[in-house]
């Protein structure tokens, strides 16, 4: 995660901010750290809300108070997620939290383009040596290099693709990249998709093509290789073959989530999870085969309505000393309590809790 906080000198409209001019805005502030374990794992907008709340407090004696914040990100659904929509209207427990954590800041949020970010190429792609290296051989022999540097492009695009296919085969054949190919030409509305992708989308969703109106939404992350086209480093599969692709994520019988996870490394169309669920509903033998005892949903637990009516308590060990931490779930307040050895009884846990509800309330829940 990285950021850059940058002040405004310049005489410029805020709704253009920062790129309204080449030196309107000047560096005053910068943080990155690594991902955390858990981190690593959140979903792309979970990721992209804790790294505004990481930039928010780590900028805090430099904001806090500051009327005129903007926070730009390339992100666009969380402009509506922490602008200004309702604490109720977020289902999600984890941007729920994360949105609580930016309320005591005053900001506005825009949507700023990646290729408009300044921080990104030194944060996260800061060229090396070797990349250094290649484009001033490019200057010299621009010709040799490019062909080289081409065919590299084309081999490790290949590589994804043979990558992603590998091991979808069915009772008419192994499918190849030929084979998707072959369904392309067939394919119009795939073929005026490629030609999209090449040549830009239109500004807006309603002037485009309706037959590839579907991808309006992901229209960022799709890309070409000799006419195929591809949603990051998954192949967009044709209209004509999404059948037989369903059936080869279908041999196995591993149910919805074994299927969507194959799926989602190696395939994409518009549609896809509903594709495998009805697939899967339609399955005597995955029916047969699923877990009779299925993952129970998450349940919230409900909010207190003051300081204390519902606690956390749990004893834990750091280097052979044995600690009690309660925690008041409205205002997220710590206590810490250090236990002697053989103080982790029932009795001394009764005494420190009496010593808590003297202090702060009896709790109505722990």
């Amino acid at each position: 995660m990285g950021f850059f906080l940058l002040q405004k000198y310049c005489d410029c409209l805020i709704d253009k901010a920062p790129v309204c001019c080449p030196d309107g805005w000047k560096l005053i502030f910068a943080g990155s750290r690594y991902c955390k374990p858990p981190e690593s794992r959140y979903a792309p907008i979970e990721g992209e809300a804790a790294a505004i709340v990481y930039a928010l407090e780590r900028s805090r004696l430099f904001i806090l108070g500051c009327n005129n914040l903007v926070v730009c990100t390339d992100h666009q659904p969380l402009t509506g997620i922490l602008g200004d929509r309702d604490l109720a209207e977020v289902t999600n427990p984890r941007l729920l939290k994360l949105k609580q954590r930016t309320l005591r800041f005053r900001f506005s949020i825009q949507h700023t383009p990646g290729k408009w970010h300044r921080a990104s190429d030194a944060i996260s792609r800061n060229p090396v040596e070797e990349v250094r290296a290649i484009f001033e051989m490019l200057r010299e022999n621009p010709s040799d290099y490019e062909l080289e540097l081409i065919e590299d492009t084309e081999a490790s695009v290949s590589a994804v693709i043979t990558g992603a296919l590998s091991g979808c085969q069915d009772d008419i054949g192994v499918m190849t990249i030929d084979t998707i190919r072959e369904a392309i030409v067939e394919d119009d509305s795939y073929t005026k998709l490629a030609q999209c992708v090449e040549n830009g989308f239109p500004r807006t969703r309603h002037k485009t093509n309706p037959g590839i109106r579907e991808f309006w939404n992901v229209r960022d992350r799709l890309s070409t290789d000799n006419g195929v086209v591809l949603l990051d480093s998954r192949i967009v599969i044709p209209i004509a073959l999404r059948r037989r692709v369903l059936k080869c994520l279908h041999m196995a019988h591993q149910g919805c989530t074994g299927m969507e996870s194959r799926a989602q490394a190696s395939v994409y169309w518009p549609g896809m999870n509903a594709s495998i669920r009805q697939v899967r509903e339609v399955c005597r033998t995955c029916t047969i085969r699923a877990p009779s005892q299925s993952r129970e949903p998450l349940m919230l637990s409900p909010v207190p309505d003051w300081p204390f009516q519902n606690i956390c308590m749990d004893m834990f060990d750091v280097r052979g000393h044995l600690y009690l931490v309660v925690v008041d779930r409205y205002s997220g307040w710590p206590i810490i309590f250090h236990l002697k050895p053989g103080h982790s009884t029932t009795r001394h846990l009764i005494t420190l809790s009496r010593t808590i509800f003297v202090a702060y309330g009896a709790t109505r829940e722990i």
